[in-house]
């Protein structure tokens, strides 16, 4: 294949991108319908755009490079996890007729619990949206780079110029559409890889299974399926701390919907569609391990891009751009969203026009745009590229950790139904964050590492429920009228 050929079909892969952001954009009287749109998607629309935000770049490189290494443990957590996630807010979604009006997680937690609650939870949401926007922005270079390594930093500004225009003027309906074909293209390629990698094989299914019940790392006892650490409450602590994903890009699509009940059902066939995707990219790792045992971390990944043709090489970067694209742009949207709707309108004493949000949101997809692909273009000229990029990946988990602290368990008891002072919210947020604290310097060395996200949620849950019942009583807080029009 010629060095054009590839170069070609990932520009034509960028321009229908852009044209079908392009082709959805309209003229937004509202700021509500400039971030939510209409609330009128069909439901296998909002299923194919949660599926697309949530499942981003590297989780198939990721999946390819831990499989050799992960017990059976890991494998099958990876395959449900993300299936669990969205049934519980399946269940949230269906109690949430009261917050359908809102625009964002922050503003329910500023409903309920008041102003500097939802200040609060939007700062410390903003670390871990930003970060995630650097490391998409980082995939997409990886991937060009795998079929024109030497225009690999322009191709990826373009890309990102492109991924920053539709979402700027867009809004929610071209990120919607934008994501159905990007969806269509990287779950497509999934398929064809499955595929791929089992042809490549050259095994018949028997030599298979006994090659897995041969190896210790499969074997399918209860001991080390469930609980293969020496400590028999970590793998209990990793499964409950699944609530910490329930984060602002990924409950957007609930505020999307048209009705709870929709919502509902939203989530579960996500849920279901999630356990085919999971499972294809588990089974092109299975089939890489079983081909070249003896590989481990990149070199599993590095060989499947070494064993492929020059045609499909392009359908391995066609399929990360797609899975980076599509996560990218709704975190981005979801930012910006946060930082003028929420951060900025609780700070101003005076509330801004549909026109000034729409265009300062606007501004801000820019300057997140910009701020990313800057770090992303100065890591890979730095001569610590590998360190410098490493620290920023790794400082994802922290981010993640200290927003679920903090945020999820005040918005599921909003959820439900508890309401409380701003005060007691405020104290049970320093609750969980001084249990997470605590844990991880004391508890967390014997019982194992980042095992104290569930215990802080629930010390913040319990702290807030004690603390309602044992403070001095004042009048319940009254939800405000949940009209879209006031």
């Amino acid at each position: 294949m010629s060095f054009e050929t590839p170069l070609l079909v990932i520009v034509l892969f960028l321009l229908l991108t852009l044209i079908i952001g392009l082709s959805s954009i309209q003229v937004r009287n509202t700021f509500r319908e400039y971030a939510l749109g209409t609330r009128s998607f069909s439901t296998p629309t909002l299923v194919v755009t949660l599926l697309a935000t949530y499942y981003a770049g590297g989780i198939l490189i990721r999946s390819v490079a831990t499989f050799s290494s992960s017990r059976l443990f890991w494998i099958v957590w990876q395959l449900f996890v993300n299936s669990f996630i969205f049934l519980i807010v399946s269940w949230l979604a269906g109690r949430m007729d009261r917050c359908m009006y809102h625009i964002s997680m922050p503003e329910t937690m500023g409903r309920i619990y008041g102003k500097y609650t939802r200040i609060i939870t939007t700062i410390v949401s903003l670390p871990y949206l930003i970060i995630f926007i650097a490391i998409q922005i980082n995939v997409m270079s990886q991937a060009i780079s795998i079929c024109i390594p030497s225009h690999g930093h322009m191709v990826t500004i373009v890309a990102t110029v492109i991924l920053c225009f539709y979402t700027m003027f867009g809004g929610i309906q071209a990120i919607t559409f934008t994501d159905v074909w990007q969806f269509i293209i990287f779950s497509g390629i999934i398929l064809i890889l499955t595929w791929f990698t089992f042809n490549h094989l050259g095994k018949p299914t028997v030599e298979i299974f006994s090659f897995l019940q041969r190896h210790k790392n499969f074997d399918l006892t209860i001991g080390n399926l469930f609980f293969p650490f020496p400590n028999k409450l970590l793998p209990i602590l990793y499964y409950l701390s699944m609530i910490a994903y329930i984060e602002p890009s990924i409950m957007q699509v609930v505020y999307m919907s048209s009705s709870p009940s929709q919502a509902k059902s939203v989530f579960r066939y996500a849920a279901l569609i999630s356990c085919i995707i999971m499972g294809c990219i588990l089974f092109i790792a299975l089939f890489v391990f079983i081909k070249m045992p003896s590989l481990r971390g990149m070199e599993s990944w590095n060989y499947i891009l070494a064993s492929s043709s020059p045609n499909f090489r392009v359908l391995i970067c066609l399929c990360l751009l797609a899975m980076a694209m599509s996560t990218a742009d709704s975190k981005l949207h979801t930012s910006a969203i946060l930082i003028v709707y929420d951060l900025l309108g609780s700070i101003r004493h005076t509330k801004m026009s549909s026109e000034n949000q729409i265009l300062l949101t606007r501004i801000m997809i820019l300057m997140l745009s910009i701020f990313a692909m800057l770090l992303v273009i100065f890591n890979h000229h730095s001569p610590h590229y590998d360190y410098i990029f490493r620290h920023i990946v790794g400082c994802l988990v922290p981010s993640i950790r200290i927003y679920a602290v903090v945020v999820v368990a005040p918005f599921i008891l909003a959820v439900l139904g508890f309401r409380t002072s701003s005060s007691i919210a405020l104290m049970g947020m320093a609750t969980g964050l001084c249990t997470l604290y605590a844990w991880d310097k004391w508890i967390g060395p014997i019982v194992g590492p980042t095992s104290s996200t569930f215990v802080a949620i629930v010390a913040n849950g319990l702290s807030m429920v004690a603390l309602h019942h044992l403070w001095p009583r004042r009048k319940d807080i009254q939800l405000p009228n949940n009209n879209p029009l006031v």
